[in-house]
């Protein structure tokens, strides 16, 4: 009876994934710089949440994540664990490139990423897929699970750090916990910040596809 418990719990570890809860933080004027100078070298702050079994174990997990990490991102800070109603949290910041096209993206050594695309119109997430399979294979390795990043929460806060108001297209997303299934304009006033949620979709799409269209950049 023991083994076949055993057996049962093996098994449902590993057909368990586990969420990485990834929020970028971007600013008006660093997409503008981007948008317009391929030389520019710029960088997002980002966050990246991986679940654990209980945050009371912090100090357990912590240092097998940081060795797991290595290799794969060169500047994973661990900021400690966090509690959110029933799941715990490793958080901690890494620095994710902002680039101005899926070429310059796909010669950056990030896992995650921020591009403008398509003439410089729309803004993507964007993930190393190769590296995320590594992280993923050594994550199974050492816990008996995988990162589900279709599961899991991706943001971007978008700062407006200019003058006037900014104008900005989003569709398939949350904005400021508000549903936006149709294409949109969303108003980001001076000094002021919109929070997109990617749908479970938007997140499905950046796993398999390595980058997930966030938003519209528009003229003026």
């Amino acid at each position: 009876m023991k083994k076949l418990t055993y057996a049962v719990v093996t098994a449902f570890l590993f057909l368990v994934g586990c969420r990485t809860d990834v929020t970028v933080e971007v600013y008006s004027s660093d997409l503008r710089t981007v948008a317009t100078d391929d030389t520019a070298k710029l960088t997002a702050a980002t966050l990246m949440a991986i679940q654990i079994p209980s945050a009371d174990k912090c100090a357990e997990y912590t240092p097998q994540i940081v060795e797991i990490m290595k290799g794969l991102v060169d500047d994973f800070k661990p900021q400690g664990c966090k509690q959110e109603q029933m799941d715990s949290f490793l958080v901690a910041e890494i620095q994710s490139p902002l680039v101005p096209s899926m070429e310059a993206w796909e010669k950056s050594d990030a896992l995650f990423g921020v591009a403008v695309l398509a003439q410089r119109e729309t803004v993507a997430i964007t993930l190393n897929r190769k590296k995320y399979a590594v992280l993923n294979k050594r994550m199974n390795d050492k816990f008996h699970q995988t990162l589900d990043l279709p599961k899991s929460k991706i943001t971007m806060i978008l700062h407006n750090d200019e003058r006037g108001l900014q104008t900005y297209g989003v569709r398939g997303a949350f904005v400021n916990g508000a549903p936006m299934y149709e294409p949109q304009n969303v108003d980001v006033k001076r000094r002021g910040k919109a929070t997109i949620l990617l749908s479970n979709v938007g997140s499905a799409s950046l796993a398999k596809h390595g980058y997930v269209i966030v938003l519209g950049l528009k003229k003026g």
